[in-house]
Parts: structure tokens; sequence; C-alpha cells
């Protein structure tokens, strides 16, 4: 009988599953601890000129509404976690950032394409998934659209 690995593929409408990681900066993210909060997970790289353009906007809503319920995780999907550290440093990266790994792969699937977006509602059900840039601004109709439920 062949032995098959269960991929799951986080996709709009399933349950956010749980884990529990350490941030480059030290930080320890339990999803469990995050229900009730609105969480983007941005899968980037310090290579890709959309990921480098979207950040600072990141950044923005991060500083805007992290006391209002918002939490961004960065999913770094860099080899090297030295160059990550570099531009977390250079960018003034305010929120915590992972580094992508197999169970990260295991969740979310193969990020085939960056930046790649997922949005969790409160309730940690995938609100919706982004491939590719999106501006501040489509991210925050969303986030206070969230929030506000």
């Amino acid at each position: 009988m062949p032995f098959f690995f269960m991929i799951l593929l986080l996709a709009k409408g399933d349950t956010l599953p749980h884990f529990t990681k350490i941030s480059i900066q030290g930080d320890t993210i339990d999803t469990k601890k995050l229900k009730n909060k609105v969480i983007i997970f941005n899968f980037w790289t310090t290579w890709c000129p959309a990921c480098i353009m979207e950040i600072p906007g990141l950044i923005d809503l991060y500083k805007n509404y992290k006391d209002k319920g918002l939490m961004i995780i960065g999913i770094s999907l860099n080899e090297d976690a030295e160059d990550v550290i570099d531009f977390i440093n250079k960018n003034k990266v305010i929120y915590p950032v992972i580094m992508g790994d197999e169970e990260i792969n295991q969740i979310f699937g193969r990020i085939l394409f960056i930046p790649t977006t997922f949005i969790i509602a409160k309730n940690n059900i995938v609100y919706d998934k982004f491939v590719g840039y999106r501006s501040e601004a489509v991210m925050e109709e969303i986030i206070t659209q969230l929030l506000n439920k």
C-alpha cells in the first residue's frame, strides 16, 4: 500500500491550523493566542520587487491597527536568515517575521508566487488569499471591515 503525505492547502473558508513558531525577532507566534484578531500572513523574500514595494504599507497598517486587533506576520521564503535580519533592520520592519519551513509548507501549501498574502478573520477562518502585490488601501479596506465584525 503506498504511503501518502497529506499536504494541507489553506484556502478561503478553511480554519487556520494551530502552530507555534519563534520569529526572527524572538517573539513566540502561537496561533491559539491569536483568536479574536485579524491576521495577515505575508509570504515574501528580500529580492522580490513587489514584496519590497508592499512591505511599507504593511508596516503602516500594523502601526495603525495593531492596538485594534490586527496581527501581521511576515513569512520569509529566503534561504539565509541573515539576509532577512539585515532587511528587517534596514527597512524597520516592526511586525514579527518567521522563516518559511516544511511545517509552514504543510499548512499553507507551497507558495509558488510572491508576494502571497492570507487574511484570517477573527474566528480563525481564512477570509481571503492574494497572489501578487496589493496596495495598502486594498488591505486596509478589508481589515477595517473584518475588525468591525
